[in-house]
């Protein structure tokens, strides 16, 4: 399924929001349905359908987009995860070395 609208080709949106024209469920944005007269696929009269408002589609990307971001989230709470034990890892060094050194000192 396309986010984005078929005619102008930019991304549906709460301001360009997408609208099915016809039977067949074809969609475009409301700023394009503007200038239609028939539906650019299936050439159908305009007049003959209902436009509505697809809410469906706009969910749906709402939801793949909290999913993209929940993902990015986690990835970047892995990165931060693994800078810690990489920190954990080079303090422990550290103070291995000082150890050593205060060994080799007394």
């Amino acid at each position: 399924m396309s986010f984005e609208c078929p005619i102008c080709f930019e991304r549906y949106s709460s301001q360009r929001k997408p609208y099915t024209i016809c039977q067949e469920g074809h969609c475009v944005c409301e700023l394009c349905l503007q200038q239609l007269v028939e539906c650019p696929f299936c050439r159908v009269s305009l007049d003959y359908y209902p436009q509505t408002f697809n809410r469906t589609l706009l969910q749906e990307m709402e939801e793949q987009e909290r999913k993209k971001l929940e993902k990015k989230k986690k990835k970047m709470q892995q990165i931060q995860q693994e800078k810690i034990e990489q920190q954990k890892v080079v303090n422990w060094e550290e103070n291995q070395k000082e150890i050593q050194e205060k060994k080799g000192i007394a």
